[in-house]
């Protein structure tokens, strides 16, 4: 699931923590 994980700087998957911001990110 590549397109629904995000790896930020430290490795960590931005949908775990800012899953809104990823939906908006991928909206856009």
């Amino acid at each position: 699931m590549k397109q629904f994980t995000h790896f930020d700087n430290n490795g960590q998957a931005h949908m775990v923590d800012v899953g809104e911001k990823t939906e908006t990110h991928r909206i856009a």
